[in-house]
Parts: C-alpha cells; structure tokens; sequence
C-alpha cells in the first residue's frame, strides 16, 4: 500500500482499541482462537505473543454528537 494510500485510509477510518471492553473470559477465548489457528496453519506454537486488539472503522459508522451539544447550549 502506498504511502497515500495509508493516509487516505486512516483518514477515513477510525481505530478502536478493544482489549479493555473485552471480559478476561473473552480475551482468553480469543487468545485461544488465535493461537490455536498458528499452530494450526504455521506450525508455530509460542511462548511469548502479542495481540493486538484493534477495529479499524468506516467513518459512516462514526457517532456525531457534536450538533447535540451545540443545541444544548443554545
């Protein structure tokens, strides 16, 4: 992907991390899911990971509160 490419689409998408919304059950099974399809597909099985939590958005998805709040104050 191009570097423009990048910008535009991080332009028009949100990231959100959900690593504190998920319950410890839910982060486990989720763990689980991926480890298991590692293994699974790469043969990889390891001690030490990383998982990275995020869903990036469309920007149509996004809630605009802003014109409530400006009809508050009014």
């Amino acid at each position: 992907m191009s570097l423009q490419s990048e910008l535009e689409f991080e332009q028009n998408h949100r990231k959100i991390d959900i690593y504190d919304y998920l319950t410890g059950d839910e982060l486990e099974q989720v763990t689980n899911i991926f480890l298991e399809a590692l293994a699974r597909e790469e043969g990889i099985t390891p001690e030490v990971f990383e998982l990275e939590t995020n869903i990036l958005v469309e920007q149509t998805y996004f809630y605009d509160n802003t014109k409530e709040e400006q009809n508050a104050h009014v």
